[in-house]
């Protein structure tokens, strides 16, 4: 299948497309925090509610029963990015360290 067939394959909506390539493009350059949309001082609860609400609206279990066309690629790379992230965060041992790397 050629890249063109996978785009004209996607069966997203327009607003979720634009959606998931905004986040796409802001994981090379965001922090944890930024890619969450929490700030540095977040509470664990507002670190999992901005999580949980992140993964809810890009489920992967819904996402991926429609054809997505070149977007799992970005989809996958989100959810990794976003369990990382709120692997990280959640954990005060794993959230100390990266706190020192982004300062």
């Amino acid at each position: 299948m050629t890249e063109l067939q996978m785009i004209e394959e996607c069966q997203l909506a327009p607003e979720m497309q634009a959606l998931i390539d905004r986040i796409f493009r802001q994981l090379q350059d965001s922090s944890y925090y930024e890619l969450l949309g929490v700030s540095e001082d977040a509470s664990p609860e507002d670190i999992r509610r901005a999580h949980d609400e992140l993964y809810r609206l890009l489920q992967p279990e819904v996402l991926l029963r429609q054809p997505v066309g070149t977007y799992k690629t970005r989809i996958d790379a989100i959810h990794f990015a976003l369990r990382l992230a709120y692997r990280t965060l959640s954990d005060d041992d794993k959230r100390h360290l990266y706190d020192k790397t982004i300062k």
